[in-house]
């Protein structure tokens, strides 16, 4: 490629000793490779690349249903007590400190404690 072709972008795949396996974004003088690599380590390589991203993908989407349960678990909790007080007749607006009693017979001598 000529220094007047401009990519739309560029990495560069790093297979160390130890078999990790590392991209850049930007050429490193300090890289040096013992030879040039043949058809099957280029594939086997990107089989990798593509197994670890798909391992990641899937442990994102995990994650994001494990949140999104456990959010919508604690809403859920807070409804539930709600539900359960106005069934037993008592609303509370915590945004107006608003607390209102239906109650069946007749309350005498009662005060609203904050």
């Amino acid at each position: 490629m000529s220094k007047t072709e401009k990519s739309d972008f560029f990495f560069i795949v790093e297979v160390k000793k130890d078999g990790t396996i590392q991209t850049h974004a930007t050429w490193e003088d300090n890289i040096e490779a013992e030879r040039v690599p043949n058809t099957y380590d280029i594939f086997k390589v990107c089989k990798e690349i593509v197994s670890d991203i798909d391992q990641q993908l899937l442990a994102d989407r995990v994650i994001g249903g494990v949140l999104n349960v456990l959010n919508s678990r604690e809403a859920t909790v807070s409804d539930k007590v709600s539900d359960a007080l106005k069934a037993r007749g008592v609303e509370f607006d915590a945004g107006s400190k608003t607390v209102e009693f239906a109650a069946d017979t007749e309350v005498v001598n009662a005060e609203v404690v904050e």
